[in-house]
């Protein structure tokens, strides 16, 4: 999805059919392995997923005030923001298909240099820190950040009197965005067993700087927040 078109439903209506229907795709071991070995689909999938993960953040910015007001009602739209989400799940899946078997090492190598599995990381929800803001053995085991504020955040965003009700329906698909299912959690995790199959490579260290034990400890920890 690019950005300056993902503030239009149709155009979302187009992105996230055609995410879906090449997750469905790659499902076929012939189309896994094309796709694993093919520089151009690969560059390709990482252009969407980052396209989408621009989206987002824009969303994000629009609901604390940062973004064009313009920019963020249309990305706030809540059909919009649905079919962002869709897109995203089906992205994800896409990439856990390309980063799975004995295949998966050309992806690895192309999708770390590019920055697409630190994209596809800070999909996860963030981990409770303390009061200190460090991620500690207490506060690693509580509910997500995402998931315990994003109700919290959508209330008090809805009630406030000094926000406009655009910055009230960004906030609140803010929440919607930063609050991942569980389909989306597993596809993600499932992109990283390739590269932790390597853990001295640099892929594997750069995710690790980036907080990936972490967060799999919280999300091992939260089980019943994502299935519940």
């Amino acid at each position: 999805m690019h950005l300056q078109v993902a503030v239009s439903a149709d155009a979302s209506v187009v992105y996230v059919r055609a995410a879906g229907l090449l997750s469905r795709v790659a499902t076929a071991p012939s189309a896994q392995q094309q796709l694993q070995q093919d520089a151009n689909a690969l560059s390709a999938i990482a252009r969407a997923i980052e396209s989408n993960n621009s989206c987002g953040l824009a969303l994000q910015q629009g609901s604390s005030g940062s973004g064009g007001s313009g920019s963020s009602s249309s990305l706030s739209s809540p059909e919009v923001v649905n079919w962002l989400i869709s897109e995203r799940e089906h992205l994800a899946r896409v990439a856990a298909v390309v980063l799975a078997g004995s295949g998966a090492s050309l992806a690895v190598k192309a999708w770390h240099a590019s920055g697409t599995l630190a994209m596809l990381l800070s999909w996860l929800p963030l981990p409770r820190v303390d009061a200190k803001g460090l991620v500690t053995a207490d506060s690693v085991v509580m509910p997500p950040l995402r998931h315990s504020s994003n109700t919290t955040t959508a209330t008090s965003a809805s009630k406030s009197k000094s926000g406009s009700a655009g910055n009230n329906t960004a906030a609140a698909a803010a929440a919607a965005l930063q609050a991942p299912s569980a389909r989306l959690c597993g596809n993600v995790v499932k992109c990283f067993v390739a590269v932790v199959e390597q853990p001295t490579s640099a892929a594997a260290q750069r995710l690790v700087k980036a907080g990936l034990l972490e967060k799999l400890v919280a999300l091992l920890a939260n089980t019943q927040v994502y299935t519940g």
